[in-house]
């Protein structure tokens, strides 16, 4: 079937919207971008009167290509350009990604016009490292990016590029489960056979007025050849699924089915800060049926609350970082103010950069599981697995979950098991050891402060406001039958300073034959610090005065 051509008095804008509908246009060039680019090429060639081009068109590598740096980059046409840029102005398509296969005519310029069109590796791999800014420090447009991503997801090496450009919260064993599969040197049938999974299907799964949304599987920030295969699944699925629960009037709770042993960092934080959301207005379960680990955990965290079947894990808190060693023909060039643009991790200063990045990463990791979980982050740190999987009761013992239940009790809605005084001795004693330790601190703190405050209004009766806080400063330190000792003798002192002070105020004179009162004689003794003898004579002084 030919390419189409344009018809005689047909314009341009008529022949680009026939032409991008045509049928093997439509099959050989699947990208939009490339196909409106062969379109509009194909007009330009009609009007020149040139030769059509008669390329056959392939999203696929040949098994036998040639080194990317012997292929003639002046000779590929303008559709092997993810940049095609003017159709007069060669200089200005960029990054080349397909070769021209059995070849046979060029035209005026030396372009190929027909053979066989092919991706080809190492071009693929410099046109994406190119738009991603390796050479300029700028990245490409969001087109020109698309186009290549397209390419990268049909041969797989979107995948390949997900490990390892990014860091991950997941168990270890399946990283490299994953990037076996995705460099080819695994089984793409044989993860799908481990993992158990089908196909992921965008439908809502609305039981019993619960949205069950399967978390199952490596998390990744979006689609790729993984979650195509139904090998796991991206946060953005997720957010669209919460998103559908929210607004969907018959969900009335939301449950996070989960067995994941976590993924790409990158996304997490905000799926959980969705969840979040969600809870607000519809409850959020967390169920764990197999295992939620590292960033898997991190999301169960952010729901309501947390239920796991008993020998379901939970923890795996941390992050880890995928490093690809340089080919031995490979040089690279990174400019003087950016030394940590590309750590090498053969270094120990490459090595500490990238140590760096990953803890203040799973600082933000642990700090968000601490204030999920209501606990401090120092006892995540201590408590929660210190990297490792907790299994069901003792994550219970440690608050890592909930509740434990089967899923068939949370789905109709039934009693989780009750964390009755009986339940808790018999499935988790250590809790219920700190609980009661706690109880008790709690009960004595409270008895403690109420005695301080009785003791300290039985002191008010005896002295002043100010003499009470004096003396409460005692509280604790000195038996309390000593603080009240000397509230009397503030009081007595008190009485007697008083008593002076009167009898010094009097304008009435003792007459001279009236004895002095043996009570008398002890005030004015006490008040001058004089016995009782010269207390009299100090008596006798007052009355010839």
């Amino acid at each position: 079937m030919p390419l189409p051509t344009p018809r005689k008095g047909e314009s341009r804008k008529d022949f680009i919207n026939r032409c991008m509908k045509d049928k093997r246009m439509v099959e050989e060039f699947k990208d939009e971008v490339q196909r409106f680019a062969v379109c509009n090429s194909l007009y330009d060639k009609k009007e020149k009167g040139e030769m059509t081009m008669a390329f056959t068109h392939n999203s696929k590598f040949a098994p036998d290509e040639p080194p990317w740096s012997e292929i003639d980059k002046t000779a590929l046409p303008r559709v092997a350009f993810a940049d095609q840029g003017d159709p007069d102005k060669k200089s200005t398509w960029k990054y080349p990604h397909h070769w021209v296969k059995g070849g046979t005519k060029k035209d005026e310029n030396g372009i190929w016009v027909d053979g066989t069109l092919y991706l080809h590796r190492g071009g693929l791999k410099a046109a994406w490292a190119a738009a991603n800014g390796a050479r300029s420090g700028q990245k490409a447009s969001q087109a020109v990016m698309d186009h290549l991503q397209s390419h990268r997801k049909a041969v797989g090496m979107g995948a390949e590029a997900a490990l390892i450009e990014s860091q991950w919260a997941i168990e270890e064993s399946w990283l490299k489960v994953m990037y076996d599969a995705a460099t080819g040197k695994g089984d793409i049938e044989a993860l799908l056979i481990f993992t158990g999974m089908e196909e992921e299907d965008d439908k809502l799964n609305v039981i019993n007025n619960a949205a069950v949304i399967d978390v199952v599987g490596p998390i990744f920030t979006r689609d790729n050849l993984f979650t195509m295969f139904g090998i796991g699944v991206s946060t953005e699925t997720l957010t669209k699924k919460l998103n559908a629960a929210l607004e969907n009037d018959e969900v009335e709770r939301v449950i996070l089915s989960f067995d994941s042993p976590g993924g790409q960092v990158t996304g997490i934080n905000p799926l959980a800060t969705k969840i979040k959301q969600v809870d607000a207005e519809k409850p959020v379960i967390a169920y764990v049926h197999g295992s939620a680990a590292s960033g898997a955990y991190w999301l169960a965290s952010a729901a309501r609350e947390i239920v796991a079947d008993s020998t379901a894990m939970v923890g795996s808190i941390g992050v880890v970082a995928t490093m690809r060693k340089k080919a031995d023909d490979e040089i690279e060039i990174v400019s003087s103010i950016s030394p940590n643009k590309r750590p090498d991790p053969e270094t120990e200063e490459g090595r500490a950069e990238i140590v760096r990045v990953l803890d203040a990463i799973a600082d933000v990791f642990v700090e968000a599981v601490a204030q999920n979980r209501g606990v401090t982050k120092q006892y995540v740190l201590d408590n929660f697995g210190r990297g490792g999987v907790v299994v069901g009761r003792q994550a219970l013992e440690v608050r890592m979950i909930d509740k434990i239940d089967t899923f068939e009790n949370l789905i109709k809605g039934g009693e989780q098991m009750k964390l009755t005084k009986e339940v808790l001795a018999k499935e988790a004693p250590e809790l219920l050891e700190e609980i009661m330790k706690e109880a008790r601190a709690e009960i004595e703190a409270k008895y403690a402060n109420l005695q301080k405050e009785m003791f300290a209004e039985k002191l008010s009766k005896e002295v002043s406001e100010d003499q009470v806080k004096l003396l409460m400063e005692l509280y604790g330190k000195v038996d309390e039958d000593k603080i009240m000792a000397i509230a009397k003798e503030f009081a007595r002192l008190q009485k007697v300073i008083d008593d002076l002070g009167s009898a010094k105020g009097s304008t009435e004179t003792p007459p001279e034959d009236k004895e002095p009162t043996l009570e008398e004689l002890k005030q004015i003794a006490d008040a001058k610090g004089i016995s009782l003898a010269d207390a009299r004579v100090e008596y006798e002084k007052m009355i010839r005065r």
